[in-house]
């Protein structure tokens, strides 16, 4: 079914492993293609930034999936809320507001950048105003605007629908990522 009215059958459960520690394992059921992604992107974390904090990985789904409060979606395992990291490098559980003098932006553009350029994402959430520093920084590694239009909202409106990374109210603490459906997965829309 729907992210946000579905089930899922034959999830798996993402345990915290190398880059990430997951905050309730009883909310951290997903696909297969979700969970093997998660596990990639975070463990190619890791592996670049050896001394970097873990991200907090958020709620998946349940076991059997279905809803999930307060959450509109996560109900069929292609959804993941997942904390950005810090400048200080101090690890915490739970999110954290960023904002300019608290964001790791090479760290955090890292991930989504793994995420976006899997071709396996929908879509992520991402506060606006982060956005910026995600441009900006893209933009000194050499992003053009036009590789950048299709990968991140920033600059042309919260009202822009093409690009991946978008705004969604109440993303300043952590990103929203939603998963494509498998191509097995006949029952996924």
């Amino acid at each position: 079914g729907l992210a946000n009215n579905g089930s899922l059958s034959g999830g798996i459960q993402l345990k915290t492993g190398p880059g990430y520690v997951v905050r309730n394992p009883k909310r951290s059921y997903g696909t297969a293609l979700s969970v093997g992604l998660i596990m990639d992107v975070l463990g190619a974390y890791a592996s670049k930034y050896p001394k970097g904090p873990r991200f907090a990985v958020g709620d998946l789904s349940t076991e059997h999936g279905g809803k999930l409060k307060p959450h509109l979606s996560h109900q069929s395992g292609r959804d993941v809320d997942i904390s950005y990291v810090n400048k200080n490098n101090r690890e915490f559980v739970g999110f954290e507001r960023m904002n300019q003098k608290n964001l790791d932006v090479e760290k955090n553009w890292y991930v989504l950048e793994k995420f976006v350029k899997s071709g396996k994402v929908q879509y992520i959430f991402v506060d606006y105003d982060l956005q910026k520093y995600f441009y900006d920084f893209a933009k000194k590694q050499g992003y053009s605007d036009s590789e950048l239009k299709t990968m991140i909202q920033y600059p042309n409106g919260k009202k822009s629908y093409h690009a991946i990374i978008r705004h969604s109210k109440g993303h300043a603490d952590h990103m929203h990522v939603r998963f494509v459906c498998a191509k097995s997965d006949v029952h996924c829309k």
